[in-house]
């Protein structure tokens, strides 16, 4: 079915919706913008190869296939703010100004994650062949495993159930806009609403690497999607995915 330009294909439950979406490529070449969307997942993925945790029919999980061949692999993470944007514009509609993203790819409302993005990538002659962005989001689940204490839902911020129908054709729409600012080569506009709305954006806060623990002010996201930390006055550090921890 085609909506908003996207072609959903709904499941009940799947092993992950990231997983299909690959599947799905290699076996033919399905529509840009085509979505794959499940009611429960019982081998979700997030970043690192950790598990997600959804409770069936709660929440919304999801994956949206792009053939982003205009961009090139050294800007791939700018998949990564597009997604991230579009649903942040979305959900600050519902829960105000508390909603934010944590790098490298996490949804949050103040110190509290809502939700997360898996993107994998494919490259072919240098090129990016194809990109699967997987989204996990909690919306009406209001209890979560005591392995997961800082996971929080749009129920319990806002006090009231979700329509999530309506909820994942707003974020559709609003992904479908934020890529084609993405499209449009409009980098610096994504750089710049990407990091306004970055937790810690000009603040303190402590991190861990091999090396231990420190306090840095978050200065930043590089075009590689390296993190960028002011730990002195005068000195500025960068970091890839898992090398270092957000620990408060």
């Amino acid at each position: 079915m085609k909506e908003r330009g996207f072609h959903i294909l709904r499941l009940q439950e799947v092993d992950s919706t990231n997983v299909y979406a690959v599947r799905l490529l290699k076996s033919r070449r399905p529509e840009e913008m085509t979505v794959i969307a499940a009611e429960y997942q019982h081998a979700g993925k997030g970043q690192g190869g950790n598990a997600w945790h959804s409770m069936p029919s709660e929440n919304l999980l999801f994956s949206i296939i792009f053939y982003p061949g205009f961009l090139l692999p050294l800007y791939q993470f700018y998949l990564s703010k597009v997604v991230a944007l579009g649903i942040k514009d979305v959900l600050a509609g519902y829960a105000g100004e508390g909603v934010c993203i944590k790098w490298p790819n996490d949804i949050y409302f103040d110190r509290k994650k809502i939700g997360g993005i898996l993107i994998e990538n494919s490259l072919c002659a240098g090129r990016m062949e194809w990109s699967v962005a997987g989204v996990g989001l909690n919306i009406n689940q209001c209890r979560f495993p005591s392995s997961l204490p800082h996971a929080v839902s749009l129920r319990m911020i806002t006090g009231e159930k979700i329509e999530r129908e309506k909820l994942l054709q707003e974020i559709l729409f609003s992904v479908g806009q934020r890529y084609e600012q993405l499209k449009k080569g409009m980098y610096g506009v994504l750089n710049d609403h990407y990091d306004a709305c970055l937790l810690l954006k000009g603040r303190k806060g402590k991190f861990s690497t091999s090396s231990g623990q420190f306090e840095a002010i978050v200065s930043g996201v590089s075009v590689e999607g390296e993190l960028l930390l002011q730990v002195s006055p005068d000195l500025w550090r960068s970091f890839g995915f898992k090398e270092v921890e957000f620990m408060g």
